[in-house]
């Protein structure tokens, strides 16, 4: 049970710098002999000012992958040779808001929403990449979550690919 004082407002009323999560507002009228309204209505709402969390799975950091295939490797670099199924994770910490869209770029330049997958249970949104050939090249690939609230977050990765121009 919340306790909370009656106090009078004007309509209408705003609030700002409310604390993340429930909130309820509820009203009532008072007439001009101070009968007061004992059916308040009332309005509940949430607030999330929290960014959904983004996590760039695959292609991981200093990693290799060739045609798709994890490979071991040394090197201080994330390396694509031939293709990659490019793997983003979204989780929205807020308990009421959900993750409204997830965008990819590569380069600056987006991926088409119908090239990218979603897996509902694993949060998870995917696409296939291959590097634009010919050589070898740096790539940035870039994640973006909105969750409903409209708070966003992203991440990126340097890639750098090589085309083979084999399957």
């Amino acid at each position: 049970s919340i306790l909370f004082s009656w106090q009078p407002c004007t309509s209408p009323t705003t609030y700002s710098d409310l604390a993340e999560g429930s909130h309820t507002f509820r009203v009532r009228a008072v007439d001009r002999e101070q009968f007061r309204d004992p059916t308040p209505a009332t309005h509940t709402w949430f607030v999330d000012t929290v960014a959904p969390e983004v996590t760039l799975l695959q292609p991981a950091e200093n990693a290799m992958y060739v045609h798709g295939e994890l490979e071991s490797t040394d090197e201080q670099v994330t390396r694509v040779i031939g293709s990659v199924t490019v793997v983003a994770q979204v989780l929205d910490p807020s308990p009421s808001s959900g993750v409204a869209s997830v965008t990819f770029s590569v380069d600056g330049v987006p991926v088409p929403a119908s090239e990218v997958t979603h897996d509902a249970h694993a949060a998870t949104w995917s696409f296939e990449w291959e590097p634009p050939g010919p050589g070898k090249n740096l790539h940035t690939i870039e994640v973006t979550a909105v969750d409903n609230a409209t708070n966003s977050a992203s991440t990126s990765r340097t890639v750098e690919g090589i085309a083979t121009g084999k399957p």
